[in-house]
């Protein structure tokens, strides 16, 4: 479990905030408010964070991380840039020449394990169909994301106001 006051830093995400502390410490009492964040049932503020799956949730050390903060109380989500329909697929597929044996019925089939074996469930998976995910990030209200493609999906989130940190 996690000590009572754990804090997680990140540049320019405003999360925490102990008045007693600040006080002692001369500081300002103006109190950063963040729609997104919500309190568990210990009036302790937890993170809504998104880890993107190829190349990210699917590093040992990632996957470990994802998980202790989904024992600390934090709501982690996976969105990735893969194609959710499997008509979809199939036509860029072919558009791209892209052809292969596979059988497409079971093509995200790694994602759903890992976020099985996670405790992610099928509906905090969250498919850009190989777009930016800066829509997506703004839209469902997240405060972080994990990701490998900076220039694709970090970078446009925090050019946006959001927090995105490449892995």
């Amino acid at each position: 479990m996690c000590p009572k006051e754990e804090t997680i830093t990140v540049v320019r995400l405003k999360a925490f905030y102990n008045p007693a502390q600040w006080q002692r410490l001369g500081l300002k009492t103006k109190k950063a408010k963040n729609k997104n964040m919500f309190k568990d049932k210990d009036n302790n503020y937890r993170l809504k964070i998104a880890f993107d799956f190829d190349g990210t949730l699917t590093e040992p050390d990632v996957f470990l991380f994802a998980q202790r903060l989904i024992q600390c109380g934090h709501d982690v989500w996976i969105m990735t840039a893969r194609i959710e329909s499997d008509d979809e697929y199939i036509e860029q597929r072919d558009f791209f020449g892209v052809f292969t044996e596979e059988d497409v019925s079971t093509r995200n089939a790694d994602l759903f394990k890992i976020a099985e074996e996670l405790g992610v469930p099928r509906d905090k998976i969250i498919f850009a169909n190989l777009e930016s995910k800066s829509d997506a990030y703004f839209k469902h209200g997240f405060d972080l994301l994990f990701d490998d493609h900076s220039e694709w999906h970090c970078n446009p989130i925090c050019e946006n106001g959001g927090v995105a940190v490449k892995i």
